[in-house]
């Protein structure tokens, strides 16, 4: 019981790890933002109410969903450096398939970094969540790994917690 507790803190560190490098590539190629990790508050652990977020399942060795939450005025930014628009060009159907599109480079960008390290994993399709305040609920006892990015005005919540 102790082996698996410490692989699961190995793969975690390990995880993490590939998906810091995955945000940080993704951004800064895609739309040229460098963000720096900022250190979440105790607040922001649990919750971090967003406007828009993008997620998928990333089924492997241990089941496991990855979400990127953030402001829509965020999010709008982003997709208009990924798609060369101007913010205020880009409309609604723009932002959701940006949305998901940035989930789907990040949590691809992750699974070829993570099979160098035997864990393997298939992605489901990307969705986007959508409301006001909006936020993520899970068991306190869920393993899970949360960064926090920023540039500028820019600030991006991340997070992968573990389903089985």
């Amino acid at each position: 019981m102790a082996s698996d507790k410490f692989a699961m803190n190995e793969n975690l560190e390990t995880m993490s790890r590939c998906l810091d490098n995955s945000v940080r590539e993704v951004l800064g190629t895609m739309a040229g933002f460098e963000l720096m990790q900022i250190a979440l508050s105790d607040a922001e652990r649990s919750s971090h109410p967003a406007e828009i977020t993008g997620a998928m399942l990333l089924r492997g060795p241990r089941d496991a969903m990855l979400s990127i939450s953030t402001k829509k005025i965020t999010a709008e930014v982003i997709v208009a450096y990924m798609t060369g628009l101007l913010p205020d060009e880009v409309d609604t159907d723009d932002l959701y398939d940006g949305v998901s599109e940035l989930v789907n480079l990040v949590a691809g960008r992750t699974k070829a970094q993570l099979s160098g390290h035997n864990l393997h994993f298939e992605l489901s399709p990307p969705l986007t969540i959508v409301g006001d305040g909006h936020f993520i609920i899970h068991k306190n006892q869920v393993a899970k790994i949360s960064l926090k990015y920023g540039s500028g005005e820019i600030e991006l919540f991340i997070e992968m917690f573990f389903i089985s």
